[in-house]
């Protein structure tokens, strides 16, 4: 269910997991980043839904850019997916993507087509590497939320989130085809981000230019989330597997989270 109108960002609730239960209602929040919300809506997140985590998954350069406001009552923990020394190496420069400002947007989206960054296969890295040091926190801290909503975020909330949602629903018993649904949300709540860019970027861009591209930017495409889970079955046996023998989370706190999160 969508939080806020203008934004990318909704609940987890309601979806089928293990033994026919269903994710509890108001507990899992994805978004994008904290900075692009009013007061109204952050005091909604406190008042509302008791929010009490806030994981973010940006780099150092995102978060230091947009910080997320300080919430009486909340704790904010901020880790890392992307390794940012090896990005900054390969790009040869400091990556900004800020999408509130189209002129450097532009360039930012340039220099990812030239250095290839954008691809079906690009999420396999989060799941490695950084990413795995960097989700295995993210899973410490969410066994850590006993009470209270969890929220959990980087930019856009749509690629580090998207695969953190993937990770925990997986474990939660939810099927593949409802998490990639659920991924696929983005391209709805930002369908008039994605229609502008479209329109704007089309005449710049030139021969560089594809709806790909910019749905790479700015929405979310099927086949990555199929890409990395696939990789994950191929190479670990499942996610749950993965989430077991690779994040070091046992079956005894998967069982924890499986009784906190589904009823």
């Amino acid at each position: 269910m969508r939080i806020f109108d203008d934004l990318n960002a909704w609940e987890l609730g309601g979806y089928k997991g293990k033994d026919g239960k269903h994710v509890k209602h108001n507990l899992i929040l994805r978004t994008q980043k904290l900075h692009d919300m009013s007061e109204a809506q952050l005091k909604t997140l406190v008042d509302v839904y008791h929010l009490k985590t806030v994981i973010d998954f940006r780099m150092t350069v995102e978060k230091d850019d947009y910080p997320d406001p300080v919430l009486e009552g909340v704790h904010n923990y901020h880790i890392k997916i992307i390794d940012e020394e090896q990005l900054r190496a390969h790009l040869g420069e400091e990556p900004r993507m800020n999408p509130a400002d189209h002129g450097n947007f532009l360039e930012e989206v340039r220099m990812m087509i030239k250095n290839n960054v954008f691809a079906d296969d690009m999420y396999i890295g989060f799941v490695e590497g950084v990413g795995k040091k960097g989700y295995e926190e993210f899973f410490r801290r969410v066994l850590e939320t006993d009470e209270g909503a969890l929220l959990f975020h980087c930019t856009s909330g749509k690629d580090r989130t998207g695969i953190a949602a993937m990770l925990l629903l997986g474990v939660l018993g939810v099927d593949e085809e409802t998490i990639i649904n659920d991924y696929l949300l983005t391209n709805t709540y930002n369908e008039p981000i994605i229609q502008k860019r479209m329109s704007l970027f089309k005449a710049q861009l030139g021969d560089d230019y594809s709806d790909d591209l910019i749905m790479m930017a700015e929405g979310v495409k099927a086949e990555c989330m199929r890409r990395v889970i696939d990789y994950i079955k191929s190479h670990y046996g499942s996610i749950t597997d993965y989430v077991k023998n690779e994040l070091h989370i046992s079956e005894e706190e998967i069982t924890i989270l499986q009784n906190r999160y589904l009823v």
